[in-house]
């Protein structure tokens, strides 16, 4: 099966690596400095806020940097190699609260460092993949093998953290899960960044052009692009931010968080490699709008769900897992087929923007809408939280992403299937 082949396999175990942190950074840190430390939900939605759209804003900058270093012919995977040390201290004071600032302060502070070195990661991970191949059904696969590993990320960390909150305390169990990170990115930072060194000389492609941000910008396609996939991050954001209050509020099955997860995590690794097959027949762009439509008619449900639906809601959590694979996979490989032959690290940079973008809004929205909901002041004029998360969680997203749909599939453009 080609997902456990080189040069798949070597490029994508890192994505695995990176996974481990994304599940805890945006589901648990948050909930976790608000029951142990004492910061109420609306300064940690504030500094939610304030720290993810400075990561967003950040982005460009960085991919400006990368290209800068990658002009003075140092590697991209020299880069990442020279970061992964920053991350993992980041990672560690972020999940291991020391007590000589003010909880706040050192909560923005790690954030912000944590955020800064991901990111400066990912963008040249990301834009890594073009430079090992420029063939359609490949870019796919690299993708797909890049997001499929990460996805088995998630769902091993998923089962990693419910098991340390099992069996210790909250500070421990972070700490515990901090050392497992570090020691996860940095062998497989090592091996990845190493044999995909190997697979890039041993397939060499054009030297990178250099693009001004104006030439970035005017290009129709890739604007066009970017707009979908605002649209549907955006879409796929609030069901993230909201999950754990959903759990809470709506069908009081917080303890089943982990086992939900897993579910709807495993089933997104399950389909990932069915869909590079349906893009090589529909194309990249029908495929990902197809799958669009699927997660909404399946996801929908969850609006309707009360207390104790434990069963439908895994349900649920199973089939709209399936249509999890399209989106991580299609929108990077059209974003590569649309920078043939252009620079890749400014378009990386605004395209990872993006995407922390729509979870700033998400993560930033829950915390004040749940703070809020649970005043007195809302109690007494007949606010119901369940009602609200309800609609936020599900309702609200699945009409964002068929909006998504359409306008992807009028405006967007596919290289092989326009």
């Amino acid at each position: 099966m080609w997902f456990f082949k080189k040069p798949f396999l070597n490029y994508g175990c890192f994505g695995f690596s990176l996974a481990t942190l994304s599940l805890p950074l945006y589901v648990f840190v948050p909930k976790f400095y608000a029951d142990n430390y004492g910061l109420s939900l609306s300064i940690l939605g504030a500094l939610i806020l304030i720290t993810r759209t400075f990561d967003a804003v950040q982005d460009p900058f960085l991919g400006f940097v990368s290209e800068r270093l990658i002009q003075k012919n140092i590697k991209r995977t020299t880069i990442i190699l020279c970061v992964i040390p920053l991350l993992m201290m980041a990672t560690m004071g972020l999940l291991s609260p020391m007590g000589i600032m003010p909880i706040s302060l050192w909560f923005t502070v790690f954030m912000v460092l944590v955020y800064t070195s991901y990111s400066a990661i990912l963008i040249n991970y990301y834009a890594l993949a073009p430079a090992m191949s420029q063939d359609y059904e490949a870019q796919t696969r690299l993708t797909a093998s890049r997001e499929g590993w990460g996805l088995m990320g998630v769902v091993i960390t998923s089962i990693c953290i419910t098991w340390l909150l099992n069996h210790f305390s909250q500070p421990a169990a972070f700490m515990y899960y901090g050392l497992i990170f570090s020691i996860i990115l940095f062998s497989l930072g090592i091996f990845s960044m190493l044999t995909t060194r190997a697979e890039i000389a041993s397939h060499p492609q054009k030297s990178e052009p250099t693009f001004a941000w104006s030439e970035v910008l005017k290009d129709k396609p890739f604007r066009n692009l970017c707009l979908g996939y605002f649209l549907s991050n955006t879409a796929s954001s609030f069901p993230a931010a909201f999950f754990l209050f959903y759990l809470e509020e709506v069908i009081h099955s917080e303890s089943y968080s982990g086992l939900f997860l897993a579910l709807y995590f495993i089933s997104g690794v399950i389909s990932m490699p069915a869909w590079p097959a349906i893009t090589t027949k529909f194309g990249k762009k029908n495929t990902w709008v197809l799958s669009m439509f699927f997660a909404v008619a399946a996801f929908f449900w969850a609006g309707f769900l009360r207390g104790g639906d434990i069963y439908e809601f895994g349900f649920i959590c199973i089939l709209s897992g399936l249509a999890l694979g399209a989106d991580l996979s299609i929108p990077p490989a059209l974003l590569a087929d649309t920078l043939e032959g252009k620079g890749t690290s400014r378009p990386f940079g605004i395209w990872t923007m993006i995407t922390k973008m729509t979870i700033a809004m998400g993560g930033g929205l829950a915390f004040f809408s749940i703070d809020f909901g649970r005043s007195e002041y809302w109690q007494e004029y007949g606010y119901s939280m369940e009602a609200s998360v309800a609609f936020l969680y599900a309702f609200l997203p699945c009409v964002i992403k068929i909006i998504a749909g359409f306008y992807i599939y009028r405006f967007v453009t596919d290289r092989k299937f326009n």
